[in-house]
């Protein structure tokens, strides 16, 4: 595969990654109220839970990076994707406050490794691009959500 292709696909499998990424976490927004219901939460409760992933997601930025540089960022981000995707399918199967909170936070831990990657795997003539087309995405697909539930 040329390097152009190559940067080209990592940027539109980062762009997929970031939008599974984005509708795990809202998406459990949108089920919270049946969650408080069914295990009887508190709001306190919930707002920890809502707060489980973002918590671990923003930690795990810079550890990301650190191991990335040391064992690739390759195994990096399909390790992360991989646990990413058992741990959001171990949320739906829990059935008490800790477990779902172990289980958010365990998806937001592995969710933030995915964007360590870009940098490496862009030539650096077209680091910037890729960067901004990762984080456009990312700006935009709020307002593309918020557009289509009208």
């Amino acid at each position: 595969m040329s390097p152009v292709a190559y940067y080209v696909v990592v940027w539109l499998l980062l762009i997929f990654a970031w939008a599974t990424n984005f509708v795990i976490r809202i998406g459990f927004s949108a089920l919270l109220p049946s969650i408080i219901t069914e295990l009887g939460l508190s709001y306190t409760r919930a707002g920890l839970l809502a707060s489980a992933f973002f918590y671990a997601y923003v930690l795990m930025q810079l550890p990301a990076g650190l191991l990335g540089d040391r064992f690739g960022r390759r195994r990096v981000l399909v390790l992360g994707l991989l646990c990413g995707g058992l741990a959001a399918g171990l949320t739906g199967l829990t059935g008490s406050f800790a477990a779902l909170f172990v289980a958010r936070a365990l998806t937001g831990a592995c969710q933030g490794t995915l964007f360590s990657t870009i940098g490496r795997s862009s030539p650096r003539s077209r680091r910037s691009i890729g960067s901004a087309s990762v984080r456009g995405c990312r700006s935009r697909a709020p307002a593309s959500v918020s557009r289509s539930a009208w």
